[in-house]
């Protein structure tokens, strides 16, 4: 079986939104603050004011084809890695708790969506600050390598 089309990172956006939004124990610490990254700037509205609730982003990174032998054509699967993590102010929500439901959600993780397998690997940690009009916000979570077949 070959993987249909180029719209994987189709499927695999949708497959994340559906599963970060509807978690009830990550709504439970983000209520709906889950993006396709970047979270909304709240620079853009200075009526909105900073970001003060913690809030989840999913954005791809990059992404690779497994073909079948050089005897026959098209992909066995794409794989596409993203960044899942928790994003808030340092005086926000634990982000370890936040970070720690995201990985319970997705580490090794089987689904099928719109006739599509979707598999999950943990690929790598993401930990780093931010300053954002002078105020330090933090950036949890890990990269994911989603395998799309």
């Amino acid at each position: 079986m070959t993987v249909a089309g180029l719209a994987e990172t189709v499927v695999a956006e949708k497959w994340l939104a559906q599963l970060l939004e509807g978690d009830a124990a990550l709504a439970a610490l983000v209520g709906s603050n889950v993006y396709r990254a970047p979270a909304p700037d709240p620079l853009e509205d200075l009526t909105a004011g900073l970001l003060e609730d913690t809030a989840v982003t999913f954005q791809f990174l990059a992404g690779d084809d497994v073909t079948w032998p050089a005897s026959s054509t098209g992909r066995m699967l794409a794989r596409a890695l993203y960044v899942v993590k928790a994003v808030g102010p340092r005086d926000a929500v634990d982000l370890a708790a936040v970070a720690d439901r995201l990985e319970q959600l997705l580490d090794n993780a089987h689904d099928a969506l719109d006739g599509t397998q979707v598999t999950t690997e943990r690929a790598g940690t993401v930990n780093y600050p931010e300053v954002v009009t002078g105020r330090l916000y933090d950036h949890l979570g890990a990269t994911w390598r989603l395998e799309l077949t």
